[in-house]
């Protein structure tokens, strides 16, 4: 069997956890998932804000990587919309996700929960549910081929 020997530093830059960033082992150590929690924050943000994540910050212009690196191991994170644009939840979601503390992060059943929840509330609202675009199988499915989900506790 393979180790899950942990690496500091190894990832795409703008998506790294501030642990990651600073190799702080005993942190990736304890809350083994919790880095792959906060990238995943940082990419949901990316998909539903439609730009990279700090392309549009101001504190971020005309900053190296290597200098963004070093302000969100300072606490420097995506500017989320405030006027509302985003679903109900999703921006508090996506926040949890890039906690400062490893431990404050969601896990990612956390997450499923949260967006079945989310969900079921905009097939509420829309009356019958209709054009969910699966079936229940799906939205609870890893993608996996043995149905085990990579992360799916810590």
């Amino acid at each position: 069997m393979k180790s899950l020997a942990i690496t500091g530093g190894v990832g795409t830059s703008i998506y790294m956890a501030p642990e990651v960033i600073i190799s702080d082992k005993a942190a990736m150590t304890d809350f083994p998932f919790a880095c792959d929690i906060f990238s995943y924050g940082v990419l949901a943000y990316q998909v539903l804000a439609g730009h990279r994540p700090y392309d549009n910050h101001p504190t971020c212009v005309d900053k190296s990587i290597h200098q963004i690196k070093q302000l969100v191991v300072q606490g420097l994170r995506p500017v989320l919309p405030l006027d509302g644009s985003w679903p109900a939840g999703v921006a508090e979601l996506v926040q949890r996700c890039w906690s400062e503390e490893p431990r404050d992060r969601p896990t990612f059943s956390d997450i499923m929960l949260a967006l079945e929840n989310m969900k079921a509330a905009f097939d509420a609202l829309d009356g019958d549910g209709a054009g969910d675009g699966g079936s229940d199988d799906d939205a609870a499915g890893s993608g996996c081929a043995d149905g085990a989900g990579a992360g799916a506790g810590r």
